[in-house]
């Protein structure tokens, strides 16, 4: 009888938990027409998201600095255009997810990919007047047009093809400076201490790339075994960046330093690019009958997996990496 009991009690559990995840389902399949409930939904969150981003951003950090009329700023040289690769991949992926979202609400394919992609371009816009403002930076045209690229290239593949053949992906891994205490000591106050920090200052760490899915560039889809999942990745990336444009810093000797620590030229160290060729996962291609794992698979899938990759970089060397992030 008790075993009984607990049986029931757990085929009770499950049928609730299978009932909870059907319904879950079903709230996140996209409505098959123009759902004004969603809509509204999706527009006041976007709309308080962006009010308090904003609001905070310029709060907590642009108000620290002293401010300027508006002004342009050329950083095209700086960091080996890996800031441009961040603003390109940034705004595809808020471009693509808006898309999800307005697509979610039952909104047709084409005032779909048109808000999204404003959505994704008028995010990063609104960093770049900022900065315009910011007697320290200023607005870039480089990143703006790579901004605009970003979501262009969402909005063209999403038209044209009614998917994304060729997705702009992100991976990073951390780079070890213990090796000199100056340049550790460097990285320390460039590049912050925690992984947060390093991970979205450090470009040292960070690779972007192209992933094409190769079954979508086949000719006769119908007949063919080739797995749909598998891409081939073309990625760039940068290494001995100590500083935007040279390896040439000061340090101060501590926080009430008052500028007389000491200066340091480490342009001795070569600043390079790095090209890869690696393999990777269209996770939206892995066929499932779960609307929850489908949601899991397109919001993780602007990261690239961990692979084998191959190596060529501006100081003309070959390198092999077993598996690389």
């Amino acid at each position: 009888m008790k075993r009984l009991l607990l049986n029931l009690i757990l085929l009770i559990l499950l049928c609730n938990s299978a009932f909870a995840q059907s319904k879950l389902d079903k709230m996140l399949m996209p409505a098959p027409v123009k759902n004004n409930g969603r809509l509204i939904l999706i527009g006041s969150t976007f709309g308080g998201t962006y009010a308090a981003t904003f609001t905070s951003l310029y709060k907590y950090w642009y108000k620290c600095y002293p401010q300027s009329t508006f002004h342009l700023f050329n950083d095209d040289g700086e960091w080996l255009q890996m800031d441009k690769s961040g603003h390109l991949w940034t705004a595809n992926v808020e471009s693509n997810f808006s898309f999800d979202l307005l697509t979610w609400s039952g909104l047709d394919k084409n005032h779909a990919i048109l808000y999204g992609a404003l959505t994704g371009l008028a995010a990063q816009t609104t960093i770049e007047l900022f900065d315009g403002f910011s007697k320290e930076w200023g607005f870039s045209v480089g990143d703006e047009t790579a901004d605009f690229l970003g979501s262009a290239s969402f909005a063209v593949q999403q038209y044209v093809w009614d998917e994304q053949r060729i997705q702009i992906k992100f991976s990073d891994h951390l780079e070890n400076y213990n090796y000199n205490p100056v340049l550790a000591k460097r990285a320390h106050d460039l590049f912050g201490s925690y992984f947060p920090q390093k991970n979205l200052k450090d470009y040292n760490g960070q690779t972007y790339w192209l992933s094409a899915n190769i079954y979508s560039f086949l000719g006769d889809r119908e007949n063919t075994t080739f797995p749909k999942w598998l891409n081939v990745s073309f990625g760039y990336g940068a290494d001995g960046m100590f500083g935007a444009r040279s390896n040439v810093f000061h340090i101060n000797n501590s926080e009430e330093d008052d500028g007389t620590g000491a200066s340091y030229n480490y342009n001795n160290i070569p600043r390079y690019r790095q090209y890869y060729l690696s393999l990777d996962v269209d996770l939206t291609k892995i066929p499932t009958h779960s609307a929850i794992l489908r949601s899991l698979f397109k919001i993780t899938n602007c990261i690239k997996i961990p692979a084998p990759a191959i190596e060529y970089n501006s100081l003309n060397k070959w390198v092999f990496h077993p598996v690389y992030f």
